[in-house]
């Protein structure tokens, strides 16, 4: 087993969690027999990440274990895998998902990270910010979805090879300017 520089509790939790899946594969099958067995029983079956599979069956979505068991039940019309969310200083590991008319992203225990908001709100996490739009133009919200600026923005710009850390490049009644936030 090698060996590998922790960090934080959420990675630990994580190296766990992967090397659980890892040695669960190994010991009980290898991944292309637990591929097969779940092709066979939905009809979308996703790859590993974070020691879940994204899985789906008659136009929902939810995420199986390695051991096949299903740990968040099928209830999303839409979802990513999980994956690294950067998110306001905190390294979260995360899903984006969609039902009805909300979207959020859930954590491997399906609560939510960011709380639900309406499905068309466009957003975006730039910079470690979630920058979402509304009727007033683009604003900071906080996980709970409140505004965390006073002033709403045309446009956001995510340039995150240029623009240094804590900066957004925004645009305000047809001007351009940078923020520091």
């Amino acid at each position: 087993m090698r060996s590998v520089k922790i960090s934080t509790l959420g990675d630990i939790i994580t190296a766990n969690v992967l090397n659980n899946c890892r040695l669960n594969l190994r010991n009980n099958m290898n991944i292309r027999t637990l591929t097969k067995k779940l092709k066979a029983k939905y009809t979308f079956v996703g790859g590993e990440q974070h020691g879940y599979i994204k899985v789906g069956k008659n136009g929902l979505y939810g995420f199986v274990d390695c051991d096949g068991k299903v740990v968040i039940p099928l209830s999303y019309e839409w979802c990513t895998a999980f994956m690294r969310i950067r998110l306001y200083g905190k390294t979260y590991i995360g899903a984006y998902v969609e039902w009805d008319n909300s979207k959020a992203i859930i954590d491997k225990n399906n609560c939510f990270i960011v709380e639900p908001m309406e499905r068309n709100a466009v957003s975006y996490v730039i910079n470690e910010k979630l920058w979402v739009q509304d009727s007033e133009g683009f604003c900071i919200v906080n996980r709970a979805g409140r505004k965390m600026l006073s002033i709403s923005y045309d446009l956001v710009i995510n340039d995150r090879f240029r623009q240094p850390k804590g900066v957004f490049l925004v645009k305000k009644n047809g001007k351009f300017g940078a923020i520091n936030v």
